[in-house]
């Protein structure tokens, strides 16, 4: 014990121990202090580190209290709601720091991005949600900002970055991820925001609105129940023309690209087409794709040169967006314009002549897209017997894709899809145990429907149509859907719940019954397309007792 005292003599200079220190440091170690006087000397110097040691830790605690409460108020500004829009200008590689801009600010300056926010949604062009503080992206919104102002394209400056004129000045604007990878021609017209420079859509003109009335279908082939044959032959053709050029060229193969979908009504040529044009921007992905529907007779007119002007005009915007990309054109029920002309071996010599000039001008403007790249033409008819032959010589629509009748392994399937749908069933019966009797039904030679209607040509033949030469897929989707309506109405009245064979024999016969009563000797060849070429139908006899006898 005298050592100890020595050496904290030796410590403070004297032989008594420097108590005033205690006077020193926070009040809680002056009071800690204070209440260890009245303890023994020996004990004193070791009191006196630990009330160091507990200043140093309260101290340090006090820090992070504040610290703490920093981060609490940042938290608070944070996670408020958020209230300031914003358009993206510019976005960093890592996402982290994001340039944007107020509309009426006129300046632009860089922001965080909360931790919740989905970085890989933040584009150029799209407009955000800011926190109050205006440091900090709480939200996105998921459509581009709408432009303001019309520019012409002028020159590309680079990959990112667009030279438009407007108002006979030259304004330089930064492409939207929407426009990136875009080509553009000298005076294609683009919506900017000249406040934002910032390109963010191609304007169409007005023969772009016009014409292109339809957005690209998104529909896939896998939907098409039975039509294997015909997907093939478009996949392949597809692959050669976009895809496999130099091989086709090793090969001599020609690069078809129009096609002609022949075919009963309601077996699937209108959605086939739609299909082709979904398939031809999968395979060229990130490619602009265009798809435009035409209606044989959409484009006549009754005035003189109107209906070849309609068609010039619709075929030249056509052109115009090929430049753009890719382009589908769908000519659904060709043979309105496409019939034989005045005189042509097999043609009607009576009638009139004003289709015939309708007819050149689309055999020219045809010939017209041979030299541009990714252009199909898409025709279809029910009835190639009576188009044009220059319309499908060699050159023109010189593949022929059959879209026939479905067979019974394609009826199959059709019923299979729309039956196994989530549809309720009557009690312990499968889709399949209903199916097979009603395709026995149409399919068998001595089948309820082998024979359904007979027909009568000129040369006094008479020949006997099957109910399977009548049905389509279109049809095989309204009888599920009916069968289905008699079920669910029997239910509501009392009945047995889920669809049965009953149902689906009586929609069946309503189908029959229907596309029956609309066939005349005119149509006929419409729906039948093997009967005789060399005899004209001149009626129509629906021959089955449990449908309306009639003859057309």
């Amino acid at each position: 014990m005298s050592s100890t005292l020595s050496n904290h003599a030796k410590e403070t200079g004297n032989g008594a121990p420097r108590r005033t220190a205690s006077r020193r440091g926070p009040p809680a170690k002056r009071q800690l202090v204070e209440s260890l006087r009245s303890k023994p000397d020996e004990l004193f110097h070791e009191a006196i580190k630990l009330a160091d040691e507990l200043a140093v830790q309260q101290s340090t605690l006090e820090e992070y209290q504040q610290r703490f409460d920093q981060l609490r108020s940042q938290l608070i500004t944070l996670t408020e709601p958020p209230h300031l829009p914003a358009i993206v200008t510019r976005v960093s590689f890592d996402g982290e720091i994001v340039e944007v801009q107020f509309r009426g600010s006129g300046g632009r300056m860089r922001v965080s991005v909360h931790a919740d926010v989905d970085r890989s949604k933040l584009v150029v062009g799209g407009r955000v949600l800011l926190n109050n503080h205006r440091n900090c992206i709480l939200q996105i919104d998921d459509q581009l900002a709408e432009w303001r102002d019309i520019g012409s394209f002028e020159r590309q400056i680079d990959s990112h970055t667009v030279l438009l004129k407007h108002q006979e000045q030259q304004v330089p604007a930064t492409l939207s991820n929407a426009l990136l990878g875009e080509v553009f021609l000298p005076g294609q017209l683009i919506g900017f925001d000249r406040e934002l420079g910032i390109a963010l859509a191609r304007v169409p003109t007005s023969d772009e609105k016009r014409w292109f009335t339809e957005d690209l279908p998104n529909e896939d082939f896998a939907s098409l129940a039975g039509l294997d044959g015909p997907v093939a032959i478009i996949k392949r053709t597809m692959a050669f023309q976009q895809q496999h050029r130099a091989v086709a060229a090793r090969y001599q193969l020609p690069i078809g690209s129009r096609l002609l979908f022949v075919g009963p009504p309601g077996n699937g040529k209108t959605k086939l087409a739609r299909c082709t044009a979904s398939y031809l921007s999968k395979i060229n992905p990130g490619k602009p794709c265009r798809f435009m529907s035409i209606k044989g007779g959409e484009d006549k007119s009754p005035w003189f040169g109107v209906s070849e002007s309609n068609l010039r005009a619709r075929f030249a915007a056509l052109r115009e967006a090929a430049k753009q990309g890719l382009t589908c054109v769908f000519i659904d029920e060709i043979d309105a314009i496409g019939k034989q002309r005045y005189g042509a071996p097999g043609a009607q010599l009576a009638g009139s002549h004003a289709g015939d000039s309708l007819m050149t001008t689309l055999l020219a403007e045809i010939d017209g897209l041979q030299s541009l790249d990714g252009v199909i033409v898409i025709g279809a008819t029910n009835r190639v017997d009576i188009l044009d032959p220059a319309l499908t010589r060699p050159g023109r629509f010189d593949r022929i894709v059959t879209v026939p009748p479905p067979s019974r392994r394609t009826a199959r399937a059709v019923l299979q899809i729309y039956l196994n749908n989530g549809r309720p069933l009557t009690n312990r019966v499968t889709a399949e145990q209903l199916i097979e009797p009603l395709l026995a039904s149409l399919y068998s030679p001595n089948g309820n429907y082998s024979t359904v209607v007979q027909v009568r040509l000129s040369d006094s033949r008479r020949i006997d149509i099957p109910a399977r030469s009548l049905l389509s897929g279109a049809m095989l989707e309204s009888l599920c859907r009916e069968a289905a309506e008699s079920a669910a109405v029997r239910e509501i009245d009392g009945g047995s719940p889920g669809i049965a064979f009953e149902d689906l024999e009586l929609a069946l016969e309503q189908q029959l019954r229907s596309v029956c009563s609309v066939l005349t000797p005119g149509n006929i060849k419409s729906y039948v397309s093997h009967l005789p070429q060399d005899g004209h139908p001149v009626a129509v006899e629906v021959s089955h007792p449990d449908l309306a006898n009639s003859v057309v």
